[in-house]
């Protein structure tokens, strides 16, 4: 069973896909991938099989998404990218740079895993100074834009005026490096 599932992983199918074909619950399938990784782990790294599998992945899921599926650090995906599989992923359109977080204002707490370890940073956003977090975490990183919109004032002058503030996801797997 674990060989299929392994299969199935590397091929690029969803975990949910994957507990359906083979009649397991989703937390069976996760188990073992866990497992497996338990099983490859060699010295302070991970075997070249398991490498593998991770730079099969790659095509089809993003790194962070893979890194999380696995349990283990995105700079290990990318490792075993390089070494087996495309060392720089495919550059996305640029609206995949940043994902837009709704139904959050403000960065007290990290949007992603709701945690209070975090880092103020400045961060970059179309060329754009802006506010930001680390979170300590899960390594996600956001930002906040001011929305703004255009009126016209008592003179007559086109002026601008913050309506709302948006919360941004910045998508690593997406940058340059």
């Amino acid at each position: 069973m674990e060989e299929k599932v392994l299969g199935a992983y590397a091929d690029g199918s969803e975990i949910r896909y994957i507990a359906k074909c083979f009649d397991i619950t989703e937390e069976e399938v996760t188990a073992i991938l866990h497992n497996y990784r338990e099983k490859s782990k060699f010295k302070r790294s991970f075997t070249d099989d398991f490498k593998k599998l991770v730079a099969e992945r790659d095509l089809k899921f993003s790194r962070r998404q893979i890194a999380q599926e696995l349990g283990i650090n995105v700079a290990t995906v990318k490792k075993s990218c390089e070494q087996f599989g495309n060392a720089v992923k495919d550059k996305a359109v640029s609206d995949n740079l940043y994902t837009l977080v709704k139904g959050v204002d403000n960065l007290d707490v990290c949007p992603t895993c709701k945690s209070h370890k975090i880092n103020e940073i400045e961060s970059m956003a179309d060329n754009l100074n802006t506010k930001g977090i680390y979170c300590m975490d899960c390594g996600d990183e956001h930002f906040t834009l001011n929305e703004t919109e255009e009126y016209k004032d008592d003179n007559d002058e086109i002026q601008v005026r913050v309506i709302g503030t948006l919360v941004y996801k910045v998508n690593f797997e997406y940058l340059e490096e």
